[in-house]
C-alpha cells in the first residue's frame, strides 16, 4: 500500500467557517444591545426613583399640594352667595362684541378731582344707557364677596380654560364705567356701591388656582382702587358706604393671592410634566412650537429629559410657594435670587415659565401698596367727616378707623403721609428700575401721573369736584 502524503495536506488552507463567525457576531451584538438596554432601563429606573422619592417627600412636607387635593380643599360657596353666578348672568346680557372700557371717553389723563366736560359726560351716559340690563345685574355683586367658577383643566398647562377670567374682566370694565359715570353725575353713594360690586367681580374668582385668574383678580382690585380715589375726589361720600368699601378692600388685601397662584402653578406644571413623560402630550406641544423631525423621531428622549428635570422643577416651584408666605418687603430679594438661579438651568427654564415669579411678585406687592393706600385714605375720609378736619398723622386713625397703620410692602415701614396745601397724600415708596438706570417712583412733591408710584390723593373739600379742563385747540399742546 502506498504511504499517505500528510505533509501536503497540512499545507492546504482551511475553509472559512462563516457560520461560526456570524453566530459570534450576532451574540456579541446581542450582548452590546442587551447591555445598552439594561443601562437605559437602569437610567430610567433611577430617574423614576428620584422623582418618586421627591414626590414622597413633598407629600410628607406639604400635604395637599396636588391638583385634586387643592380642588377638594377649595372653599364651597352656596349658590345664593356665589358672585360668579351673578357675574356670568351679567356677562350674558352684554351686547355681542362689547369689550372696551373706554370706548366713549378716556379718563387716563384726567386728574381724579376734575370732572368730564358736558359733552364727554353725555357720551358716557349714552353708552351706559345701552347697557342697563347688564348693569342692573352686575350691581348685585356689591353684596356678594364670595365666588367660585367651575374650573376645567387640560393636560397641557397652556391649554387651560380661561373663560371665567375673561368674562369677569368685561364685568369689571362695565362697572368701572358705571362708577365713573355716577361720580360724574354726583351720585357718590351709588358710585361707591358700584365700586364694591367691581371689587367683588374680581373676588368672584375666589381661590381659583390658576395664574391668569389671580392676575385678573389683582387687576380688578387695582381698578377698584383707582376709581375709589376718583369718587373721594368728587365730593363727600356717605360714611357708611365708605366703611363698607373699606372692609371689602381690607378683606381683599388679606387674601393670599400669591400663595394660591404659586401652589396652583406647581400642581399644574407637575401634571403637565407627567403627561409628557407618559406620552399623552409632547414637549413641543407643551412649549407651543411646531414639532420638528427630531421631535417626532426622538420623542422618547424628550420624555427622559423631562423626567430628569421634573424633581428640580418642582423644587424651584416649591421654593416659590414658600417665598409667597413671606411678608411683602422680605420677599423681593429672595425672589430675584430664585429667578437668577432658575435662569441658569436651561431645562427647567423651558418648562418653568421664566420671569413669572418675579413678575407676579412685583404685581402683588404693588397691588398690596395700592390697597393699603386706599384703605388708609377711606379711613382718613371717615375721620374727616367725624372730626371736621384731616388727620395730622396716620396714627390718629388708630384704633377707631384703622386697627393699625398699614405697612409699606416695599420696605416694611409704615405707609407715608404727605400734607400738601390742598390735600393729603398717602403713599408707598414703590419704585421700578427704568431703562438707563433711572428710577420711576412716587415723588410727594409732584402730582402723581397715572402709572407712576403708588399714592392716593385725598383732597380738601374745597378742592374736590373741580370744573372740566378746557380742551386744547387742534394743534395746541395740552394745557398744564
Amino acid at each position: 500500500m502506498p504511504a499517505l502524503h500528510t505533509g501536503d495536506r497540512a499545507s492546504e488552507p482551511r475553509p472559512f467557517r462563516w457560520r461560526k463567525w456570524l453566530v459570534r457576531g450576532l451574540v456579541a451584538g446581542l450582548l452590546i444591545v442587551g447591555v445598552g438596554v439594561g443601562c437605559y432601563a437602569y437610567y430610567r429606573h433611577r430617574l423614576a426613583a428620584d422623582l418618586a422619592a421627591y414626590l414622597a417627600d413633598l407629600d410628607r412636607t406639604d400635604p395637599g399640594w396636588r391638583r385634586q387635593d387643592i380642588e377638594a380643599a377649595r372653599a364651597i360657596v352656596p349658590d345664593a352667595e356665589n358672585a360668579a353666578t351673578v357675574a356670568e348672568a351679567a356677562f350674558r346680557t352684554l351686547p355681542k362684541g362689547w369689550s372696551s372700557p373706554y370706548s366713549t371717553v378716556s379718563f387716563d389723563d384726567l386728574p381724579p378731582e376734575t370732572r368730564l366736560d358736558d359733552a364727554d359726560g353725555t357720551r358716557l351716559r349714552d353708552e351706559l344707557n345701552e347697557l342697563q340690563i347688564a348693569l342692573r345685574e352686575a350691581r348685585k355683586l356689591a353684596d356678594l364677596p364670595k365666588g367660585r367658577y367651575p374650573t376645567a383643566y387640560e393636560a397641557d398647562v397652556g391649554q387651560m380654560r380661561f373663560g371665567s377670567a375673561q368674562h369677569m374682566r368685561l364685568i369689571v370694565s362695565l362697572l368701572e364705567l358705571d362708577v365713573l359715570s355716577q361720580a360724574q353725575d354726583g351720585d357718590l353713594k351709588g358710585a361707591l356701591l358700584s365700586c364694591r360690586a367691581l371689587l367683588n367681580a374680581g373676588r368672584s374668582l375666589g381661590d381659583e388656582p390658576l395664574f391668569i385668574s389671580q392676575l385678573t383678580r389683582v387687576t380688578a382690585a387695582a381698578i377698584a382702587c383707582r376709581v375709589a380715589e376718583r369718587v373721594l375726589a368728587q365730593g363727600e361720600p356717605d360714611a357708611d358706604e365708605l366703611l363698607r368699601l373699606q372692609h371689602g378692600l381690607e378683606e381683599e388685601e388679606r387674601f393670599p393671592r400669591l400663595s394660591v397662584a404659586f401652589r396652583g402653578w406647581r400642581a399644574e406644571v407637575h401634571e403637565a410634566l407627567a403627561a409628557i413623560e407618559s406620552g399623552e402630550i409632547s414637549l413641543a406641544d407643551f412649549q407651543h412650537r411646531p414639532p420638528t423631525g427630531n421631535d417626532r423621531n426622538l420623542e422618547f428622549l424628550d420624555r427622559d429629559r423631562v423626567l430628569s428635570w421634573h424633581p428640580q422643577i418642582l423644587a424651584f416651584q416649591t421654593e416659590a410657594v414658600q417665598l409667597a408666605l413671606l411678608p411683602d418687603h422680605e420677599r423681593a430679594q429672595p425672589v430675584r435670587a430664585l429667578e437668577l438661579r432658575l435662569s441658569k438651568h436651561k431645562g427647567a427654564v423651558n418648562v418653568s415659565l421664566p420671569g413669572t415669579v418675579t413678575l407676579f411678585d412685583s404685581i402683588a406687592r404693588r397691588s398690596d401698596g395700592q390697597l393699603r393706600c386706599v384703605i388708609t385714605a377711606l379711613a382718613a375720609e371717615r375721620y374727616r367727616r367725624k372730626h371736621g378736619r384731616m388727620p395730622e398723622s396716620l396714627a390718629k386713625l388708630v384704633p377707631d378707623f384703622l386697627s393699625a397703620v398699614p405697612l409699606d410692602p416695599e420696605d416694611g415701614k409704615l405707609l407715608r403721609l404727605h400734607q400738601r396745601p390742598d390735600r393729603m397724600v398717602v403713599y408707598s415708596v414703590y419704585e421700578k428700575l427704568l431703562a438707563g438706570g433711572d428710577r420711576d417712583h412716587y415723588d410727594p412733591d409732584e402730582p402723581s401721573p397715572p402709572g407712576v408710584g403708588t399714592a392716593v390723593h385725598l383732597f380738601d373739600v374745597p378742592h374736590r369736584r373741580q370744573p372740566p379742563r378746557p380742551k386744547p385747540a387742534i394743534g395746541d399742546d395740552d394745557p398744564q
